[in-house]
């Protein structure tokens, strides 16, 4: 009999104290319901989120390809110079270049015979496997993928490399020097491909315009062509085409290189070569071109009052932001965003919103926002904003 009186007060007590607990949950909900009378920034962002069914952490708004040209890696047939029989080699180019061209870039001699290689990893469709694994990863699909392309968005998505997506200008300028990249690589594999593939003095000129965008924050990364500079560029190409050791030093240069120079402004430390080959080229500059005041912001201030601006400008108090590696010289910083960490400028930033809608994101508010506070130099530049909105 004392046992059963034991086990029935036990019961009793237990069912007691889920009660309380049931009671904490609905006054806790009840409270955050009143508290929620006062939008905060987390559900600002919520409220103009136009993509409700997307991943947290989906980079995958991919750039309007419609803009890029067709390349090819061809076969290209011609003469030995060593034994004077017939050979055939790789190399890529542009969509509707003559023979005669794309063979004068190779060692062979002519006449060339051209015709596209099918079994290229840029010609051949993605296989089916591919496509179930992206299904897998939440990757959506884009049109006619090949297989190289769904290699790239899934190393994407596994985190293998990250970086904005390749410029149609980068895309054309590697292309046109003999490699074939994926429309959906990074501007970071991009310029690896310049510099490996191209002549010395391409390769010297691009060099000299790459240093030139780390140090003044330029992106997206195009060509020396489209730059108004191109000519300085040039020089400096002509300056060093006999340095072999410098050309080797730009040629070895690997992602994780590249990558750091555009993040820090500068060269990794622990690699004297890339030390002194960056600091030849911004010599270079400094010596050819005069000091200017950064003042990118304002080419976007004809769009602040836009409802789609003043939305961002209201997202970027979103307190999960945050900025590192500021350099108040260049107007540049790394904004760790609600998506992920994004290098950004006052005239662009790697986020998917920028590459897709060429306008202002809220990590480029955000950033003008921090360097108008922190920087009185940039009080003389009238900054505009809507943040009193």
């Amino acid at each position: 009999m004392f046992i059963l009186i034991v086990i029935l007060a036990m019961f009793c007590l237990v069912f007691f104290l889920a009660s309380i607990s049931e009671d904490d949950r609905h006054s806790s909900h009840s409270s955050n319901e009143n508290f929620s009378s006062t939008p905060s920034s987390l559900q600002i962002e919520e409220h103009f989120s136009n993509d409700k069914t997307s991943k947290k952490n989906n980079p995958f708004i991919y750039p309007d390809t419609k803009n890029y040209p067709r390349i090819h890696t061809y076969k290209v047939k011609g003469k030995n110079p060593a034994t004077n029989r017939q050979k055939t080699t790789l190399r890529a180019a542009r969509e509707g270049t003559p023979a005669d061209v794309v063979g004068s870039e190779t060692y062979l001699l002519p006449p060339y015979t051209l015709f596209i290689d099918e079994q290229s990893s840029f010609e051949r469709p993605a296989s089916e496997a591919q496509i179930e694994y992206a299904k897998d990863l939440d990757i959506p699909i884009p049109s006619s993928p090949s297989l190289a392309d769904m290699k790239v968005l899934i190393s994407r998505c596994l985190n293998e490399f990250e970086g904005d997506y390749i410029s149609p200008e980068l895309y054309t300028l590697a292309g046109e020097n003999g490699t074939q990249v994926s429309l959906y690589d990074s501007t970071e594999n991009g310029i690896c491909a310049v510099f490996a593939s191209s002549s010395n003095e391409v390769c010297l000129s691009f060099f000299c315009y790459f240093v030139y965008c780390a140090i003044h924050g330029v992106w997206p990364i195009t060509a020396p062509a489209y730059s108004s500079h191109k000519a300085v560029f040039d020089a400096f190409a002509q300056k060093y085409i006999d340095k072999s050791d410098l050309i080797d030093t730009i040629r070895s240069m690997s992602y994780a290189h590249i990558k750091y120079m555009r993040t820090h402004n500068c060269p990794d430390k622990r690699k004297l070569q890339n030390i002194q080959a960056f600091s030849l080229a911004s010599d270079f500059l400094s010596e050819q071109l005069p000091q200017k005041t950064f003042s990118s912001w304002e080419q976007w201030k004809s769009v602040h009052g836009l409802s789609e601006q003043i939305q961002r400008q209201c997202r970027s108090y979103d307190r999960r932001i945050s900025l590192s590696s500021v350099n108040p010289s260049t107007a540049c910083a790394t904004v760790h965003g609600t998506g992920g960490r994004y290098m950004t400028s006052l005239a662009s930033c790697t986020c998917p919103d920028f590459q897709r809608r060429r306008k202002p994101c809220k990590h480029m508010y955000r950033l003008a926002y921090e360097l108008r506070e922190k920087s009185p130099e940039f009080e003389t530049q009238k900054i505009t904003t809507y943040y009193e909105l």
